[in-house]
């Protein structure tokens, strides 16, 4: 069955391999009541994003039940993680070519646990505060980690896998119906198994509403993204596949930055050795706050 060391692994990296589907989203008219009419696009809404380079805090909280099958045999499992980090984004400069948008941040809370009750408790062996960087080559591209590596097998990348979901960049125009997509394709380490990921993820702007005296800007996040590798447990060869999917919403404040998500992620995989093969089905609820 699924070792429980890959279990918490899986955990910390299932919402890159799967977006999220809304758990809020604007409440229809009811029948009989009068509908708003659309305003003209040249009267729409637009707001503008200031990309600021910042310092940003956010915790990330990760919920998820694993079901495992071998044969005829299955196993629940219900994963907990949560985390919280601060980190800063500084913009490529505009009259710098080449020069890629940059991430530093320290991952100065984790911990994890399986079962559904209990405290979570930081993985052996993760030091914390857990320092980690990232560049983002083109406003297509999502950001790369550079330290750690992506392919490094440690604790500590898989613990910071999850918070690519705070990397976006939109456009510095936004109003509803505004698209745009950015994707991946890097080595990642999961349990000592290297694996290759693509992923490709599409943002919509659906709405707006007003926190304070500011606007915050709602946004869809639909993502697609595979998953697979080969590598050894137990002097044993593994093969692994993976496919997750989904949708996200996200709030937005329009210095750039992501001040709340919420919604589930599902991650199927396959795990075939040479006796036997394991699949796997995780869905999980990550929540996304700024303390």
């Amino acid at each position: 069955m699924l070792l429980p060391r890959f279990a918490v692994a899986l955990a910390a990296c299932s919402l890159v391999l799967a977006g999220c589907r809304s758990a809020t989203r604007p409440t229809p008219p009811r029948p009989g009541e009068p509908r708003a009419m659309a305003e003209p696009a040249a009267r729409a809404p637009r707001w503008i994003v200031t990309h600021a380079s910042s310092a940003r805090t956010h915790d990330l909280h990760v919920t998820a039940t694993l079901v495992s099958r071998v044969d005829s045999l299955e196993r629940v499992d219900t994963l907990r993680a949560t985390a919280r980090t601060t980190w800063t984004f500084s913009p490529a400069p505009i009259a710098a070519a080449g020069v890629p948008a940059r991430i530093s941040g320290s991952l100065v809370r984790y911990a994890v646990g399986l079962g559904g009750e209990g405290e979570l408790s930081p993985p052996p062996g993760l030091p914390l505060p857990f320092v980690y960087a990232a560049e983002q080559a083109s406003p297509g591209e999502m950001p790369q980690l550079t330290l750690p590596r992506p392919d490094d097998c440690g604790g500590g990348a898989a613990a910071v896998a999850a918070l690519r979901e705070l990397w976006i960049s939109p456009p510095d125009t936004l109003f509803v119906g505004r698209t745009w997509t950015d994707s991946a394709r890097y080595l990642t380490c999961r349990d000592s198994v290297p694996l290759s990921v693509e992923t490709e993820r599409r943002f919509t702007v659906v709405g707006a509403e007003r926190r304070g005296d500011a606007p915050v800007v709602l946004i869809e996040r639909q993502s697609a993204s595979r998953m697979s590798g080969s590598g050894t447990q137990f002097g044993e060869p593994l093969d692994i596949t993976a496919e997750g999917s989904g949708t996200m919403l996200l709030s937005l404040a329009l210095d750039g930055q992501v001040i709340g998500g919420e919604g589930e992620a599902v991650l199927r995989m396959e795990m075939r050795g040479r006796r036997r093969a394991q699949q796997l089905e995780q869905r999980a609820r990550i929540t996304i706050v700024t303390p």
